[in-house]
C-alpha cells in the first residue's frame, strides 16, 4: 500500500525524544533501482550524492553536509517495510536519538446520497454494497471538500508477536469538527484488492455532528459524515478511493453515503525546472506546498497531481521560471511536471545547481567544514574504470622518486639512466636534507640505487635483462625502505609538503592555532569540562570513568600547551557519535573502500596539524575500540557461536551482581538485582538456549538489530523485560569478549566444572554488559539499537580493552579472515604467505568463524577481512614507529597484512588498480598510509617499488653489464635467467592453477618428496595434494621458507623444512625472534636453465642450502639428509585437486533476499573447476559452476515458496581428477517466524 502511493517520493518526519526537532527528510526514487532512493531532502536542502548514502542489504540511510557553519549529519534504520526508522541526528553540533515515519495519509472527500449503495445483514455483521459505475452513482448530487479521512497504518510487538494497528481520524471540513476514534474503537479488515472494510466496535457511537447550519442544501442533507462503518477501495496509485459509508444509525436503516477520495499525492516532491526557464530558475514542492528561493508560496493548494498557484511576484516568477498565476499538473511518480497549457519540465537531479548552491561555505575559510572537506582521494580513470586514488601519496612519491635519482651515484644515473641530477625545489631540497642524528640521507639513497635500477633495466628489451632478478630486487628495496630512519623522517615531510601544495588553507589553521592558542585555551577548558560531565553521566564503571576523563584532560593539556585547538577540535568532530555511526555503516557499506578512505583522510588532516601524532594515535584507538564494541557485536551469529555458552552466561549474570553491588545509582542498581535473580534460576541453561534458537530462527546474514527483539521475546515470558535483555546483552558481552581474548570456546574442560574461559575474559564480557545495559535503561534506547555506536559510543567503552588487547585481536581477527577467505577460494589459495601458515592464524580462524558463524559470508567476509586488515596495519605501524630498533617480525607482519589487503580489496571487486598505478603493478593498498611518520612505513611494505614515477623509456644500454659489474654482488643476478623467487604460481592459458612446487629426487623417475604425518620426508608418486606440494616464499636477502600442510584436511596445518642436527623434516613454524629460525631458512639456488611455460618458469634443478652453513639437502636414496655436497632436485610449479568437500545445510525463509552459501574445501584445489548438483535447485536459486557458490538474486520473486527439507549432492571436479567429489546436504525454505523482523523488508516495500 506505501509502495503504491509512495512510488516516487517518502517524506518521513523526524521527533527527538528529547527535543523539539521539527525535521523532514525525503526520499526520491526516481533511478532505475525503485528499491533504493535516487535523491535525499533534509528539509528544504538537496544533498549531492557524495554527501549522502544508502545501504540496500540493511535498509540504512547516512548524510553529512554542511550549511553555512553548520553540521548536519544522520543516521537511520528502516524497519516496518520503510514505514518507519530509528537512529540519530546532528544539526548545529546537537545529536538526538530520533524516530521516523512516514506521515499519516490523509484523503480529501466527496460525499453524496441515493448512490445506489445498501446494506445487508444484520449487527454486528453489516455488510456494504455499492456499484461506482452504475447510473445512481454518477448522476448523484456530490458535495466535495466534504470532510477529511486519515488513516496511519503503525506495527506493534507484544511478546514477540506483530500485528498491526489502524488509526483514523475524521475531520468535517465544513462545520470543524473532527472525530479521531481512540485506539479500539474501529476494527480493520484488508484485503488482497486493498478493499478497506472499518467498523465501529459494538456499543461505540460517532459524535454528533451538527450540519444544520450549513448555507448549502445538498451540504445540509447530509445529517453527518462520521460512520459506524467505512468500505473503500484505493486505486491502483493509491492516489484516490472508492466506497461507502453507513452513518446515523448502525443497522441496515442507516443512511449509505457514497464517497469519492483523493490524497495530495506524497510523490511530488524534491525540486524542478520547467524547459525553456531562466538558466538556474526553478522551484520546489515540499509537503505539498510550492516554495521558491527556499521561501513558501503561500497561495498555493496541492490536490492529488495538481498544484494551483497564484499571486507570485516578479522576483518570484524569475526565480522560479512561473508565470504569476498556474496550475502544475505532476506524474503519478512526481518526476515529470506540466504546466497547463505551457511548457513542460522535470524534476532536477540530485547533483544538479540546487544542490550545490545549498552547500556553499560559511564566509570564514577556518571552520571544520574546510577541514573536513581536505579529502586527498580522487577518482582517475583506469583500465577496469575510475578508481579511487590518494593524490597526494601519489605526488610525495613522485617527489620520493626525485630525491632517489638526485642522490643516485653519478656514473650509474648517467651509464643506466642517461639522464641528469634533477634540480630539486628549494622546499624538496629541505626534505632531502632531513634525517636523524647520525645518518646521511646521500648515503641512504645511494644504497638503494642498484635495487632500484635491477627492477627497472630488467623490464627493458635488451641482452641481459633477462638475468636481473627484479622480483627480488623489490622485495629487498620493500624492505629496506621499511627499515630506514631516513625514510621515516622523510616521508611524513614530503605527504605535508604535498598536502599544502594541494591544500594551501591548512597553513592558515597552522597558522592560527599557534597565534591565537590564548584565545582558544578557554574553548578548549571549557569543551573539555563538558565532554567529562557527558562521560560522566554515560559510563557506569567508575575505574573506566576515571580513565576516560584522564585522557580528556591530558588531550585537553595537550591542545592548550602546544597550541593545538584545530587538532583538537578535529578529533572530537571526528570521534562524534554522527560520525562513528558512519563508520560502522561504511565498515560493511556497498563501497568497500570507503572505510578506509574516511579512515586514513581523518587521520591526515589530524596528522597536518599536529606533528606529534597524538591525536592521531587516539583517533586509531577510537577507530578500533569501535570495531570491537559495534561491528563485532552487531555481526555476531548469535544463533550459534562458541560452545558452553550457558555456564560461560551464568558467570557473566555472578559477575554484573558483584561488579554492581551497593551502587548508589538506581539504574545499575536494578540491573545489578536483576543479574543476581537471573543468575539464581536453575532453567538459566535452558533460556540460554531460548534465546539462541529464536536466533537460529531469523534469517542466514542477521546480526544484532534482527535478532534482537526475536531473542528477547523468547523468554520475555519467563524473565519479564529487563531479565530477557540482560540475557541477550550478556551474549553479545561474551562474543566481544572472545573475540578480543582469542577464545573459540566457552565448554568446560575435564579438569573444571566451570566453563574453559580465562577470568580475565568474563571480567571483559562483564562490564561491557553492564555499560551497554546502562546506557541502554537509562536513556531508554530502542533494544534493537542498544549495539549501535550512537547508543554504545566509543567513549563509553574504550576503557574496557587496553590498547594491547586490541592490537593483539588486531592481529588474530585479521590473519584468521584472511585465511578463512583463502579456505573458501575468495581469495586464491596461490597467494597464501607468512603469518598465514602459523598456529595463531588457525587459532584466529576459528574464533572469527565461531562468533559469525552462518552471518560469515563472502560479502562480510570480505568487508570485515579489509576492516581489521586496516586495523592491523594501523595498530602495528604505531608500534613499529614507537620501537627503538627494527622489529622484524612485525615488519613481517604488516607485509602479510598489506598483501592480504591488496587481495581482499582485488577480490571484493574494489578494481584492481584502485589506489595504485596498474601501469606498474600497483594494487588496491598500494598508495595506503603515506600519511605521517607512524604509518608511512606502509606505503614501502605494501609495495613502495611499485609506485615510484617510472620515466624512462626503452633505450640502448650496456645492461649485461650492469647485471654482472653490480646486480650479481648485490644478490639480484639469475644467470639463468629465472630463480626461486619466481617459482610463485601461474596459470597457463586454459590450464589449471599452479598453486605450488613439487620436488622430483635425483633418479627417482617420476618419485617426488612426500610428507609424513609426522613431517619426515620419503619419496613417492605426485598426488597433487598437500602431501607433495609445497609453497615457497623467498625475501629480498634470496632466504627462503618451504611449506608444508601437514595433518590433512581441516586439521592440516604449517609445517617448514628444518634442517637440524637430528636430520631433515617438516616442522612447526618458528617465529622469526626464535633462536632456532634459521633452521628453517634456505637458499634455493637454480643449477641450470629451467623448463618454460611462456612466460613462466615451469621447473628447473635446484640445490638447497642452509642459510649461513655449508650444508645443503642430499637424497641418500630413500631419505634425506644434510651434507656438503648438495643433490639437485628438480622443482616443479604444480597443479593441485580439490579434497574434503562440504557444505552447511541451506535454510531460508520465505522473506530471504540475496542469500548466499559457500562450499567448504579443505584442499581448495586448482582452478579451473566445474562444480554441480543434483537435482536442479529450485528456480530462486542458482548454482555458480565456476566456484560452487549457491546464490538467491536480490531480484528473487518475493516470497519465496515454503518449501520443505530435501537433500541435494553438490559435487567438483577439475582435469586432475577421474570422477568428482561429493556432499550431500539439505535445503528448505521456512516460512518468516512471527517475531522476528528481517532487515530487508524495505528493500521489498520501497518500490
Amino acid at each position: 500500500m506505501q509502495g503504491r502511493l509512495h512510488q516516487g517520493a517518502r517524506t518521513y518526519r523526524l521527533r527527538a525524544k528529547d527535543a523539539d526537532l521539527p525535521l523532514c527528510i525525503t526520499l526520491l526514487f526516481d533511478g532505475k533501482d525503485k528499491r533504493a532512493p535516487s535523491q535525499l531532502l533534509v528539509g528544504q536542502v538537496l544533498v549531492p550524492t557524495a554527501h549522502w548514502g544508502f545501504d540496500l542489504r540493511g535498509g540504512t540511510l547516512h548524510w553529512r553536509f554542511w550549511l553555512g557553519q553548520a553540521t548536519h549529519s544522520g543516521l537511520l534504520r528502516f524497519e516496518e517495510g520503510g514505514a518507519t526508522a530509528t537512529g540519530c541526528v546532528s544539526e548545529g553540533g546537537e545529536t538526538h536519538l530520533v524516530t521516523a515515519s512516514l506521515p499519516p495519509i490523509t484523503y480529501e472527500c466527496a460525499v453524496a446520497q441515493q448512490v445506489g449503495g445498501y446494506v445487508t445483514g444484520q449487527p454486528p455483521a453489516l455488510q456494504l454494497h455499492y456499484d461506482a459505475s452504475s447510473p445512481a452513482w454518477s448522476h448523484a448530487t456530490w458535495v466535495p471538500s466534504a470532510f477529511q479521512f486519515t488513516y496511519q497504518m503503525r506495527q506493534q510487538i507484544i511478546v514477540g508477536q506483530e500485528f498491526w494497528d489502524f488509526y483514523v481520524s475524521f475531520n468535517d471540513a465544513q462545520t470543524g469538527v473532527t472525530w479521531t476514534p481512540s485506539q479500539g474503537t474501529f476494527g480493520a479488515l484488508v484485503d488482497a484488492n486493498m478493499v478497506f472494510t472499518l467498523s465501529v466496535a459494538p456499543g461505540v457511537a460517532p459524535p454528533s455532528d451538527n450540519r444544520q447550519g450549513l448555507a448549502d442544501p445538498a451540504s445540509r442533507a447530509i445529517t453527518t459524515v462520521f460512520p459506524f462503518q467505512f468500505s473503500f477501495q484505493l486505486s491502483p496509485t493509491a492516489l484516490e478511493l472508492t466506497g461507502t459509508m453507513l452513518t446515523v444509525v448502525d443497522a441496515q436503516n442507516g443512511v449509505v453515503l457514497g464517497v469519492q477520495g483523493q490524497v495530495a499525492n506524497p510523490s511530488v516532491a524534491g525540486y524542478y525546472a520547467l524547459d525553456g526557464a531562466g538558466l538556474g530558475a526553478s522551484f520546489a514542492v515540499h509537503e505539498g506546498g510550492l516554495h521558491i528561493g527556499a521561501a513558501p508560496v503561500e497561495a498555493t493548494r496541492l490536490r492529488r497531481n495538481a498544484l494551483s498557484f497564484s499571486g507570485l511576484s516578479p522576483a518570484q516568477q524569475a526565480a522560479g521560471g512561473l508565470p504569476a498565476a498556474g496550475t502544475l499538473e505532476f506524474s503519478d511518480d512526481g518526476s515529470r511536471v506540466r504546466l497547463t497549457d505551457g511548457a513542460s519540465g522535470a524534476r532536477l537531479g540530485a547533483d544538479s545547481h540546487v544542490a550545490r548552491q545549498a552547500l556553499r561555505a560559511g564566509t570564514s575559510p577556518l571552520n571544520l567544514q574546510t577541514l573536513a572537506l581536505m579529502n586527498p582521494f580522487e577518482q582517475q580513470a583506469g583500465p577496469d574504470g575510475t578508481t579511487w586514488v590518494d593524490a597526494v601519496q601519489q605526488a610525495s612519491m613522485a617527489d620520493f622518486n626525485q630525491i632517489l635519482l638526485y642522490f643516485m651515484d653519478p656514473q650509474l644515473r648517467q651509464t643506466y639512466w642517461s639522464q641528469n641530477q634533477p634540480v630539486l625545489s628549494p622546499a624538496l631540497q629541505r626534505v632531502a636534507a632531513m634525517a636523524p642524528a647520525g645518518s646521511s640521507p646521500a648515503q641512504w639513497y645511494g644504497s638503494l640505487s642498484v635495487s632500484f635500477l635491477t627492477d627497472v633495466l630488467s623490464t627493458w628489451d635488451q641482452p641481459g635483462a633477462n638475468t636481473l632478478n627484479a622480483a627480488r630486487a623489490q622485495t629487498w628495496l620493500k624492505e629496506q625502505v621499511a627499515a630506514s630512519e631516513v625514510f621515516r623522517v622523510q616521508a611524513p615531510a614530503l605527504y605535508q609538503l604535498e598536502w599544502a601544495n594541494r591544500f594551501p588553507a591548512i597553513n592558515d589553521f597552522l597558522t592560527d592555532q599557534r597565534q591565537n592558542a590564548a584565545s582558544y585555551t578557554a574553548l578548549i577548558a571549557d569543551d573539555a569540562a563538558a565532554w567529562k560531565t557527558e562521560l560522566a553521566q554515560d559510563i557506569a564503571d567508575p575505574a573506566s570513568l576515571q580513565a576516560m576523563q584522564s585522557m580528556v584532560d591530558n588531550l585537553a593539556a595537550t591542545a592548550e600547551q602546544s597550541a593545538l585547538y584545530w587538532a583538537y577540535t578535529y578529533f572530537r568532530y571526528a570521534t562524534q557519535p554522527q560520525a562513528f555511526s558512519e563508520l560502522e555503516f561504511f565498515s560493511l557499506g556497498p563501497d568497500g573502500s570507503a572505510f578506509m578512505r574516511r579512515v586514513q583522510t581523518d587521520m591526515a588532516v589530524l596528522a597536518s596539524l599536529d606533528s606529534s601524532n597524538l591525536f592521531a594515535q587516539q583517533y586509531a584507538a577510537a577507530v578500533n575500540t569501535m570495531l570491537y564494541g559495534n561491528v563485532v557485536p552487531s555481526l555476531a551469529d548469535y544463533g550459534g557461536g562458541p560452545g558452553g555458552m550457558d555456564g560461560a552466561v551464568a558467570q557473566v549474570l555472578q559477575g554484573i551482581a558483584s561488579d554492581v553491588a551497593g551502587s548508589s545509582d538506581p539504574v545499575l542498581a536494578r540491573i545489578g538485582d536483576e543479574a543476581r535473580s537471573l543468575a539464581a534460576r536453575s532453567d538459566l541453561p535452558a533460556l540460554v538456549a531460548s534465546v539462541q534458537a529464536a536466533a537460529a530462527g531469523c534469517a542466514a546474514g542477521a546480526g544484532w538489530s534482527t535478532a534482537a527483539p526475536a531473542m528477547q521475546a523468547s523468554v520475555e515470558g519467563s524473565v519479564g523485560t529487563l531479565g530477557s535483555q540482560l540475557l541477550c546483552l550478556s551474549l553479545a558481552g561474551l562474543n566481544t569478549s572472545a573475540v578480543v581474548h582469542g577464545v573459540a570456546d566457552f565448554a568446560p574442560t575435564a579438569a573444571s566444572a566451570t566453563a574453559a574461559v580465562s577470568p580475565g575474559t568474563i571480567v571483559s564480557a562483564v562490564k561491557y554488559t553492564v555499560q551497554v545495559a546502562y546506557v541502554f535503561v537509562k536513556w531508554g534506547v530502542i533494544f534493537a539499537n542498544a549495539l549501535d555506536s550512537y547508543a554504545t559510543t566509543w567513549s563509553a567503552v574504550r576503557a574496557l580493552f587496553t590498547t594491547e588487547m586490541l592490537n593483539a585481536a588486531n592481529a588474530a581477527v585479521d590473519t584468521g579472515l584472511t585465511k578463512w577467505l583463502i579456505g573458501n577460494r575468495i581469495i586464491p589459495q596461490s597467494e597464501m604467505f607468512g603469518s598465514l601458515f602459523d598456529e595463531a592464524a588457525a587459532q584466529g580462524e576459528t574464533v572469527v568463524t565461531r562468533i559469525f558463524g552462518r552471518n560469515l559470508d563472502s560479502f562480510v567476509g570480505l568487508r570485515l577481512g579489509a576492516v581489521f586488515a586496516l586495523a592491523s596495519l594501523i595498530a602495528g605501524a604505531f608500534a613499529l614507529a614507537h620501537s627503538d630498533t627494527l622489529d622484524e617480525k612485525l615488519v613481517s607482519a604488516l607485509s602479510v597484512t598489506s598483501s592480504a589487503l591488496s587481495l581482499i580489496a582485488t577480490a571484493g571487486g574494489w578494481i584492481t588498480d584502485a589506489f595504485g598505478v596498474t601501469e606498474f603493478g600497483g594494487l588496491a593498498v598500494s598508495t595506503l598510509f603515506g600519511v605521517f611518520s607512524v604509518l608511512s612505513i606502509l606505503a614501502a611494505v605494501a609495495g613502495v617499488v611499485l609506485l615510484l614515477v617510472q620515466w624512462w623509456q626503452a633505450r640502448p644500454s650496456p645492461v649485461q653489464t650492469f647485471a654482472t659489474t653490480y646486480a650479481q654482488p648485490a644478490g639480484f643476478y639469475m644467470p639463468y635467467g629465472s630463480a626461486i623467487d619466481a617459482f610463485t604460481g601461474y596459470t597457463p592459458p586454459g590450464g589449471l592453477a599452479r598453486l605450488g612446487v613439487s620436488l622430483a629426487v635425483p633418479g627417482g623417475r617420476g618419485a617426488v618428496l612426500r610428507v609424513a604425518g609426522d613431517g619426515t620426508l620419503v619419496s613417492g608418486p605426485l598426488d597433487h595434494g598437500y602431501a607433495t606440494v609445497f609453497f615457497p616464499s623467498t625475501d629480498g636477502q634470496g632466504r627462503s621458507q618451504l611449506v608444508a600442510f601437514v595433518g590433512g584436511g581441516d586439521l592440516a596445518r604449517a609445517f617448514a623444512l628444518t634442517g637440524a642436527s637430528g636430520g631433515v623434516s617438516f616442522q612447526p613454524l618458528l617465529a622469526s625472534s626464535d633462536p632456532a629460525a634459521a633452521t628453517q631458512l634456505w637458499t634455493l639456488t637454480l643449477e641450470g636453465d629451467p623448463t618454460w611455460d611462456g612466460k613462466a618458469p615451469e621447473s628447473g634443478p635446484f640445490t638447497l642450502t642452509l642459510v649461513g652453513t655449508d650444508q645443503s639437502l642430499v637424497w641418500t636414496g630413500h631419505g634425506v639428509a644434510l651434507g656438503a655436497s648438495g643433490s639437485r632436485f628438480t622443482l616443479q610449479q604444480q597443479p593441485m585437486v580439490p579434497l574434503g568437500l562440504s557444505m552447511r545445510d541451506v535454510t531460508l525463509y520465505t522473506f530471504s533476499q540475496g542469500a548466499s552459501f559457500i562450499p567448504r574445501l579443505a584442499q581448495a584445489g586448482s582452478a579451473p573447476q566445474t562444480w554441480a548438483i543434483s537435482p536442479a535447485l529450485p528456480a530462486f536459486l542458482s548454482l555458480d559452476t565456476a566456484t560452487g557458490v549457491i546464490t538467491e538474486p536480490l531480484n528473487a520473486p518475493q516470497p519465496l515458496p515454503v518449501t520443505p527439507a530435501g537433500t541435494y549432492v553438490l559435487s567438483v571436479t577439475n582435469s586432475l581428477l577421474t570422477r568428482p567429489i561429493q556432499t550431500a546436504f539439505a535445503l528448505e525454505v521456512l516460512p518468516a517466524p512471527s517475531s522476528t523482523g528481517t532487515g530487508t523488508e524495505l528493500v521489498a516495500l520501497a518500490v
